[in-house]
């Protein structure tokens, strides 16, 4: 009876020991505030549990909360400049279907800022396991004086077809805290989550080759195939 518990104990123990869990792993880092110059301490926190990445920034004025969701699992995160956070990581795909994000934040007065979200990597594999399409953006934050920008570099390379390339400038828009390419004039009906909506204000967007990006309400969302767009 013994050896029965004492073998059942082991087995559960090995079985809870291979559940991928990481909700204490946490981190802190130091960014730099774009308005007011002084570092900032951003805690990171890992949770698999609810595959949420938890960004808190706790100044005496400000205690702000930020979350990725959806994360799979976590590429790399780092900091450009001392003022931008790049999190880069995976999200579940469709079946063949390997999907990689980026998402830059940066600071405004102790304020944490989602500045870009992109989609940065799309594999796509036959049922055979075979690569049919590989689409990725490089991207690389510049400064000139006192302006920030971003550098993009759009490629898609399909079997048995040239590699196509494009490289695009995004601006750094200060009061909103976002890169962009264009802006959308007020009074345009967009679809967002389903819903047309009639702007009453400026949106920004990035507009690529293969796909656009908006910025709406301090949240950016990505179009989809029938030109909605849905939170990222």
């Amino acid at each position: 009876m013994r050896k029965s518990f004492i073998k059942l104990f082991i087995i559960i123990c090995i079985g809870l020991c291979s559940i991928k869990s990481f909700s204490q792993n946490q981190k802190t880092i130091e960014l730099r505030d774009l308005i007011d110059n002084g570092f900032v301490e951003i805690n990171i926190q890992e949770d698999w549990n609810s595959q949420n990445i938890i960004l808190t920034s706790k100044t005496k004025n400000v205690c702000d909360i930020v979350k990725v969701n959806n994360v799979q699992e976590i590429d790399t995160i780092y900091l450009v400049m001392e003022r931008f956070l790049v999190v880069k990581y995976r999200v579940r795909g469709g079946s063949g279907e390997h999907l990689r994000y980026a998402k830059i934040f940066t600071l405004k007065e102790g304020n944490i800022y989602e500045s870009l979200s992109l989609l940065i990597r799309h594999d796509s594999f036959s049922s055979n396991g075979d690569l049919q399409r590989e689409y990725k953006l490089i991207f690389t934050i510049n400064k000139l004086n006192e302006f920030y920008s971003l550098s993009l570099t759009e490629e898609e390379k399909k079997l048995g077809k040239p590699i196509l390339s494009k490289t695009i400038r995004l601006n750094f828009d200060l009061d909103y805290m976002i890169f962009y390419t264009n802006k959308i004039k007020t009074g345009k009906t967009i679809c967002i989550e389903n819903k047309l909506i009639k702007s009453n204000c400026v949106f920004f967007k990035v507009d690529l080759r293969k796909q656009s990006f908006i910025f709406n309400k301090k949240m950016w969302y990505q179009e989809d195939e029938k030109g909605c767009f849905y939170r990222m």
